[in-house]
């Protein structure tokens, strides 16, 4: 099933999103960049995307297994995740389906996303096009993202 996310889904999404970084390839990002990440991601207020965003769930049997928001204020893909044992299900090609159908119809002719290093490779399978490296400051140090767009 797909649904808008709540607050009420708050918890879920976060357990989603940072085992989903504590099952990443290593070959992308070191133990620390990922520790990083993972903080930055704790000290986002949560709620705000929640309440601000277009935030899809699949979930089935009562397990969420994907997340996705899009922020139109920005028309920006903000998250994009789906538990590690469902990688290959093709949620999030369902989410970035909805996603994508949002910022259509709130009239824009493309969207962008800052991918990280792990993601790149399915927004390019997905005709998005990195336009260059995109550093977070976080805890004095740098998280690299990709700055990526599709036109349709």
């Amino acid at each position: 099933m797909i649904r808008l996310a709540t607050i009420a889904d708050r918890q879920e999404i976060i357990n989603l999103i940072t085992d989903s970084w504590t099952h990443i390839d290593h070959q992308d990002y070191k133990i620390k960049e990922l520790d990083l990440i993972k903080d930055y991601f704790l000290h986002q207020n949560f709620d705000e995307v929640l309440e601000q965003q277009q935030c899809y769930l699949i979930i089935i049997e009562n397990k969420l297994l994907a997340f996705g928001a899009y922020d139109k204020t920005t028309n920006q893909i903000t998250h994009l995740y789906v538990h590690h044992q469902y990688l290959n299900w093709h949620f999030a090609k369902k989410l970035l389906t909805l996603l994508e159908q949002a910022a259509i119809a709130a009239g824009f002719l493309e969207i962008s996303v800052n991918a990280y290093l792990t993601s790149v490779s399915f927004f390019q399978n997905n005709n998005y096009h990195a336009i260059k490296r995109h550093y977070y400051e976080w805890n004095n140090r740098k998280i690299i993202t990709f700055f990526m767009k599709k036109y349709f």
